[in-house]
């Protein structure tokens, strides 16, 4: 879906577009007093991205937005849509004369005639369509910036909000993506990443090959950052342990031995 954020401060307006953008097909809107609001950040952050920013400020309080958004790398970029009168209208063209982001059209806008401008604003910003080879280029750059920036603690993007995405990228089918997916999470340190990691690793649906650099990132998580492990994930490493052949044999006895499990783990192993 197309992400819409709704800016009003006059609520009954907010919520008249949020319904009327939620009415357009694959567009999802939430509405909010300004990017200050607290808990649209949190929304904001925790979500896909912002393809359009559709708001009723005034122009003066338009271009403090635009100034404020191209501050956070969330939503640098974003087109705005201002629903404003004739006069804010003249102001906004002389301000942003020849920015292509920004457009305009009157407050009393029908919802059809909303839905055809969100559309357009949208589709002017999103480019072209990119061929799957692009995509896959794309994602594996993207991966691997996002290893860079975990491994240096660069301060550019907090990594942190990356997890839900890199968490999902471990069942991704392409295997170079999943196994850098799970070399980032391995450096996060919070125990929702080492979860993932495990879970990933010991799904017998995954790729052995895939296995084996997950158990490897399960145990470079676990020198970092201790054993997180919950007790069923712990006793399903061992039963893999006791199990498995060759390289996912050796994989998965170097992530025991990096969680360094309690020596009645161990016993009840050799004794099996």
């Amino acid at each position: 879906d197309r992400e819409v954020l709704v800016l009003s401060r006059h609520e009954e307006t907010r919520n008249r577009l949020v319904a009327a953008i939620n009415a357009i097909d694959d567009h999802h809107a939430i509405g909010g007093l300004s990017v200050q609001d607290e808990t649209l950040v949190q929304l904001v952050r925790s979500g896909p991205g912002v393809d359009l920013i559709v708001t009723d400020y005034a122009a003066p309080q338009c271009a403090d937005l635009v100034t404020t958004s191209n501050t956070d790398y969330h939503l640098a970029g974003v087109p705005l849509l201002a629903l404003v009168p004739n006069g804010d209208q003249i102001e906004l063209a002389r301000l942003f004369e020849g920015d292509p982001r920004i457009a305009w059209a009157s407050p009393g806008v029908s919802d059809d005639d909303l839905a055809s401008l969100v559309r357009t604003c949208v589709e002017s910003a999103i480019g072209d369509p990119i061929t799957p080879q692009r995509a896959d280029v794309f994602a594996q750059r993207a991966v691997t910036l996002l290893y860079d920036i975990a491994i240096s603690h660069g301060k550019v993007f907090n990594i942190q909000e990356a997890e839900p995405a890199l968490i999902v990228a471990l069942d991704d089918p392409r295997p170079v993506i999943a196994k850098k997916a799970g070399e980032v999470l391995a450096l996060l340190g919070t125990v929702s990443s080492q979860h993932a990691i495990a879970d990933a690793a010991l799904a017998e649906t995954m790729a052995i090959d895939v296995r084996i650099s997950l158990l490897n990132s399960l145990a470079e998580s676990a020198r970092h950052h201790a054993n997180q492990l919950t007790g069923h994930q712990t006793t399903a490493l061992l039963e893999l342990l006791s199990e498995a052949a060759d390289d996912l044999a050796v994989a998965a006895a170097r992530a025991v031995g990096a969680l360094a499990l309690p020596p009645s783990n161990l016993t009840d192993l050799v004794t099996e």
